[in-house]
């Protein structure tokens, strides 16, 4: 006998039947063939109910799928999401830990099933940023955008952070900047996702776009200290390129807002970055090395190793040992990987190929930003001084000016 499926659960698997071939590149024809039409199943999939529950029934058995009924799901979904996003919102790591515990127990003997499976997943996405600190790789955050169309708007907001903080700090790719600002264009009027769309603005160097939203978020967050210290950390940010005196100004602010024991580690992980790039802008790489330094002692990153080791470079100190055991995800860490053969004493002329040869290649896909440039033309000029090879760094200069164009807003 047939399970007697309610229009919301054919909605909803039908929207999964989507996500999982998708993400498992299932060919349509192998889910479809002798169950249904192409038209039928692509009705199913876009969450159209269809009368027949065979069709649903012999889905699942032909993708090897275990049913549940999905209404004490979507009843714990309705009370259990404005919690979390709540928690998550103001970063309160008490209710963050105790929703944990009880998304762990409601799952506990269910997350077999479909459905629950994937809403599973989405959780343990969200408590491992959330409540570990742990970023996505490239494959999971490729599952969230699988995931982001069809699940609840709550969700959709909290993935979009931890999306791009993921990229942002440890994927590293390019591509996923464009379309993680499509998704925070959906919402941006939120608050959450409006500091990731004034950090889009701030990479591309549209300065003035970004202060306008990051002066918004503290309008609307004066009860919420997480979000506006952080709104406060992207001004330092922007300041810290276009106006020294406002950044010098912001330090002690942000040095003292850094004691609020209610802050988590990240946030004040960024806060140290913040201030060691702001000395590091300014050639105070001594101060710059300290504040890396401290921000690597909560969590290694990408972003931090890379100008600590650059800092170390430029004053002519030993490269940090936290190289040793570092590794990315993506192609941009051939920055850091500069830096890693450097400390392993390599010769001048093998740096300077592996800068022409892969940085370089990365470089020319930072045609709106001008540090990562800047910083390996210093790295240039001084091996030239042992190489005596000026051509190479007279090239690299040229490339330079081709690629890297100016875009501040005026």
């Amino acid at each position: 006998m047939f399970y007697i499926y309610n229009e919301k659960e054919k909605k909803t698997l039908g929207q999964f039947f989507s996500y999982l071939r998708l993400n498992k590149d299932i060919a349509t024809i192998d889910i479809y063939k002798n169950i249904c039409s192409k038209k039928v199943y692509y009705e199913i999939e876009k969450g159209i109910p269809k009368k027949n529950d065979e069709y649903y029934d012999q889905i699942l058995q032909r993708l090897n799928l275990n049913f549940y009924p999905i209404d004490p799901l979507s009843e714990w979904l309705n009370s259990y999401l404005p919690l979390l996003y709540h928690a998550c919102e103001y970063m309160n790591q008490e209710e963050i830990q105790d929703l944990y515990t009880d998304y762990l127990q409601f799952f506990k003997d269910r997350k077999q099933y479909f459905v629950y499976e994937q809403y599973d997943q989405i959780f343990n996405y969200l408590f491992r940023y959330y409540k570990d600190s742990t970023y996505l790789n490239s494959e999971e955050i490729k599952d969230v955008f699988h995931l982001l169309p069809i699940i609840e708007e709550q969700l959709q907001i909290l993935l979009i952070e931890v999306v791009s903080l993921s990229n942002w700090n440890y994927v590293g790719d390019y591509k996923l900047f464009d379309q993680i600002f499509k998704w925070c264009e959906k919402y941006k009027e939120n608050v959450i996702v409006m500091y990731y769309r004034a950090s889009f603005y701030e990479l591309k160097l549209q300065y003035i776009k970004a202060l306008n939203i990051y002066e918004e978020i503290e309008k609307q967050s004066k009860d919420n200290p997480y979000r506006l210290i952080r709104a406060l950390s992207g001004k330092f940010s922007i300041y810290k390129d276009i106006d020294n005196d406002k950044a010098e100004e912001t330090i002690p602010l942000l040095l003292n807002a850094s004691n609020d024991k209610s802050l988590p580690n990240r946030t004040k992980k960024a806060l140290y970055y913040n201030i060691g790039m702001f000395y590091y802008l300014h050639k105070q790489y001594d101060q710059a090395k300290d504040y890396f330094r401290m921000s690597i002692k909560i969590k290694k990153d990408y972003a931090n190793l890379l100008m600590l080791s650059s800092s170390c470079s430029e004053i002519g100190d030993e490269l940090p040992d936290e190289l040793d055991d570092f590794e990315g995800d993506m192609t941009r860490y051939v920055y850091v990987d500069y830096f890693k053969i450097k400390k392993q004493k390599t010769n001048e002329k093998e740096l300077e190929s592996f800068i022409m040869r892969k940085v370089m290649k990365e470089l020319k896909k930072e045609c709106f930003t001008e540090p990562a440039w800047n910083m390996f033309e210093r790295e240039l000029a001084r091996l030239n001084k042992i190489t005596r090879n000026y051509a190479l760094l007279n090239e690299y200069q040229h490339l330079k000016n081709k690629y890297c164009k100016d875009s501040y807003e005026v």
